[in-house]
């Protein structure tokens, strides 16, 4: 018994650092991507790419309707191979109607979307429109092989669709044509491109359909749609910050903040690494690790104190001084961000237990708080008062996860 929890402990720190060394490599990758966006785009064009990859981002997460979360549970619990390729067969049927329905509503919103935002993309989203079903691929990859447990291919998918993108947005500095339109359609090409082999590596079969879609009826009932709507609140919060600064402020602030939010991110990594390497083995364990926690925790203060050293060299050198105004707020949002990668493990292990219920109604929650906040403050504070919002909404999100996770560990010692 020694012997099997030392193999399987030491499988979960080999896949962990399997995937943390895909992030980093993505993370390296974004970075030179923003060099080179930051370089050949002025300050407001940048501004203007974030918001329309942002506007994306955040609107596909309402076409996934539970289903991607519901299959991935399904998946991790299955032991039939025939069954799991069955179940990807009829969540990829599912993503080519959800797709077809969001390029239609992308090019519907890019005739409103200028009316309620100060940072003008309605043009971009019309023009590339046709190309926004890669969004809902991508999510529907990140999700399945998360569930089936493939790391290495789970690895590989997280840093291609950016690794292809450089590689083009390189190309365009090397041929005088990089535009703002330009790295738009790379960036959706490149997802698209990427996302189609690793979509044949799920071996996808397409056979007893209406009784998995049964089968996924009735997970989404019970579990999915209650993450579901927590998923679409999360992703509310995650980029609320910058809808309500595209709504009170201009391009430029929100190019500032969205740097300073770039460069925080990447505390997230390695609680990433660990949440989605241990997906398939939260759904059978009685608790988490305590070794994963205090690992967890070690890297989340290494890299806010190295954030908090780093930054303003970093925005100086790397980027440009022109956006120093952004420095404040990415000391808010490091310890913000800090904070967050606490919880991750804990929000991860509740979703392998299907805790979908409770998981939603703690979203509400912080959900509720980072809105109210981020009204008092950006009128008064700006990006720095978006920075102090994300700090609150993420504090609060640890202490609940916290809590419910000590609950569903005491029940079930019981």
């Amino acid at each position: 018994m020694l012997k099997n929890r030392s193999e399987n402990a030491t499988t979960g720190i080999q896949k962990t650092a399997y995937l943390y060394t895909a992030i980093l490599i993505n993370t390296a990758l974004g970075f030179v991507a923003t060099k080179l966006n930051t370089h050949y785009l002025n300050v407001d064009d940048f501004g203007r790419l974030n918001f329309f990859i942002i506007t994306l981002t955040f609107s596909h997460h309402f076409f996934s309707f539970g289903i991607y979360e519901s299959a991935s549970r399904r998946i991790a619990v299955e032991k039939a191979r025939q069954k799991i390729s069955e179940l990807s067969g009829v969540v990829l049927l599912f993503s080519l109607v959800s797709g077809l329905l969001y390029c239609l509503f992308v090019f519907i919103w890019s005739y409103f979307s200028d009316r309620f935002f100060e940072v003008a993309i309605g043009n971009l989203l019309s023009t590339y429109a046709p190309l926004a079903f890669t969004m809902i691929w991508q999510t529907m990859l990140l999700i399945l092989l998360r569930g089936k447990g493939d790391i290495s291919g789970l690895s590989f998918y997280t840093f291609l669709p950016r690794l292809f993108y450089v590689l083009g947005l390189s190309l365009l500095a090397l041929t005088l044509s990089y535009t703002l339109e330009s790295s738009i359609l790379l960036f959706l090409v490149s997802i698209g491109f990427v996302s189609f082999y690793f979509i044949l590596r799920l071996r996808p079969v397409f056979k007893h359909i209406k009784e998995n879609l049964a089968v996924l009826r009735e997970e989404t009932r019970s579990f999915g749609r209650h993450l579901y709507v927590a998923n679409l609140i999360s992703t509310i919060i995650m980029h609320a910050d910058k809808l309500f600064l595209a709504y009170f402020l201009d391009a430029r602030q929100l190019a500032y903040y969205t740097l300073s939010f770039t460069l925080s991110v990447p505390l997230l990594h390695f609680a990433t690494a660990v949440s989605r390497s241990h997906y398939h083995s939260f759904a059978n364990s009685p608790h988490i690790g305590s070794t994963i926690l205090k690992t967890n925790l070690f890297f989340q203060i290494a890299g806010v104190s190295a954030l908090m050293v780093l930054g303003k060299p970093i925005i100086i050198y790397v980027f440009s001084a022109d956006y120093l105004p952004g420095i404040e707020a990415l000391y808010i949002l490091a310890i913000a961000f800090g904070l967050s990668g606490l919880a991750m493990p804990f929000t991860s292990f509740l979703k392998a237990q299907g805790k979908g219920r409770e998981i939603r109604n703690i979203t509400f929650q912080v959900q509720a708080v980072l809105i109210l906040l981020s009204l008092i403050f950006i009128p008064q504070w700006g990006i720095n008062g978006a920075a102090a919002a994300v700090l609150a909404a993420n504090g609060y999100d640890l202490a609940a996860y916290f809590i419910l996770y000590k609950k569903v560990i005491k029940h079930k010692t019981i």
